[in-house]
């Protein structure tokens, strides 16, 4: 048992409240998921599993991580949620981060882990996965590390409470998969004020955007800057009103693979928008030889 490789418990309960020593015990393990939330601390010893590469904590009641945890150096992928490890004081949350920003890691998730904010240099530079989603991020999101993450390719920051995209979110252009969904966004512009405000459009890179359920008035003009964007979802955004961007929208669904528009439109398409569209879904299979999917 000692070499076993993969280890997995779902909806688990173990006597006390920690990882039983008998998994601890187990240091051939390279992948351990546990489900269980009579899990509420994580012992010292969990460094005895010095070969893991993956690990997933799901459904506790974590609060801390012991020093100890960010000697897992072959650690590449650590997923954990829901947890309440960045819902305590700032100097507990500090500490959580520290543990994990040493380790090595290429996908990070920590969904509705009571994060309030992403502190400076709290985040392993090499992610290239990183889902946030379902944390308490506020309107225009405290993500300020995201910005020097360059090999960060998919982000997840839904259901954040954001109402606009984070600048530093948009000022990282080596993004190429980006959840805004369930979120409370109106505009995807950073500031009117300066000449030359800061908009997704700087995402130079983004093949795919989800903006489903939030608060767009119209399909934003700087989608238009996106000229990589292969798949947009701005579903069930209830006041969004898509003849108010038909004099540009052609361009973007030119390019585009997929557009989806469900549940997103206020009151009834007039005929000739759907003319228009269903014109324009033929010429896109004239040009490429194949059929995009547009679905409203």
């Amino acid at each position: 048992m000692q070499h076993l490789g993969l280890c997995a418990f779902d909806q688990a309960t173990f006597e006390g409240d920690g990882i039983p020593p008998a998994i601890l015990g187990l240091t051939g393990l390279t992948s351990l998921e546990l489900s269980s939330s009579s899990i509420c601390t994580m012992d010292a010893d969990i460094s005895r599993l010095s070969g893991l590469k993956y690990l997933a904590v799901w459904n506790s009641e974590l609060t801390t991580l012991p020093p100890t945890f960010s000697r897992l150096s072959a650690l590449s992928v650590l997923d954990f949620g829901p947890a309440n490890l960045f819902s305590g004081t700032d100097d507990e949350a500090m500490a959580n981060w520290r543990c994990i920003s040493t380790l090595a890691l290429k996908e990070l998730t920590l969904r509705n882990c009571g994060i309030r904010k992403v502190l400076a240099v709290s985040l392993p530079a090499g992610i290239t996965y990183l889902d946030l989603s379902g944390n308490p991020l506020g309107p225009e999101g405290s993500v300020a590390d995201i910005q020097h993450m360059r090999r960060l390719k998919e982000l997840n920051l839904s259901s954040c409470n954001l109402s606009a995209v984070p600048p530093p979110v948009v000022r990282n252009s080596s993004i190429t998969s980006l959840d805004l969904s369930e979120n409370l966004i109106v505009d995807l512009t950073i500031s009117d004020d300066d000449p030359h405000p800061e908009h997704i459009g700087w995402m130079r890179n983004l093949r795919k955007l989800c903006l489903q359920n939030n608060r767009l008035p119209a399909i934003p003009p700087a989608l238009n800057f996106l000229k990589g964007l292969e798949t947009l979802d701005l579903s069930n955004n209830k006041y969004l009103e898509v003849a108010a961007s038909l004099d540009w929208l052609g361009l973007l669904l030119d390019r585009l693979q997929v557009l989806k528009l469900e549940k997103s439109i206020t009151g009834q398409y007039h005929a000739t928008t759907l003319k228009w569209f269903e014109e324009l879904r033929q010429l896109y299979e004239r040009r490429h030889g194949r059929p995009n999917v547009v679905r409203w």
